[in-house]
């Protein structure tokens, strides 16, 4: 494994480099716990595309890291308004991808979004 070296203020250099990171299995961008690094959606908006790519060495990785941050978000008593948000930058848009595409992965992370979402609705929360 190879550790991503670049300056994090740069935000040209950060799109590169997650793009190189999101198509090579052997680089990392943190050595420990670099998944939670993207539980915001600016960063979770970068990444976000390459979710529809197949090629993409670490679609899955993406998908389940999406599905974590909902977790957290869900979980931290976010309001139902930060979940639309989520729903609107990312949700929207994983659900008419699986209605073309049969993607069980990314189904599961729509659902399991819709879970949290009506949970939070009524004011209830339950761990997955």
């Amino acid at each position: 494994m190879t550790t991503l070296n670049f300056d994090w203020s740069n935000k040209e250099a950060l799109k590169e480099n997650l793009l190189k990171w999101s198509y090579d299995e052997s680089l990392v961008l943190l050595e420990d716990d670099e998944d939670v690094l993207f539980f915001d959606n600016e960063w979770m908006g970068i990444i976000f595309p390459y979710m529809f790519d197949e090629k993409c060495i670490k679609r899955n990785y993406i998908i389940l890291i999406l599905e974590n941050y909902i977790r957290d978000s869900f979980l931290r008593g976010r309001s139902l308004s930060e979940l639309e948000t989520i729903q609107e930058l990312f949700v929207d848009e994983m659900q008419t991808y699986c209605s073309v595409k049969n993607d069980h992965l990314m189904q599961d992370c729509v659902d399991y979004f819709i879970f949290c979402k009506n949970k939070l609705g009524k004011g209830h929360h339950r761990n997955r």
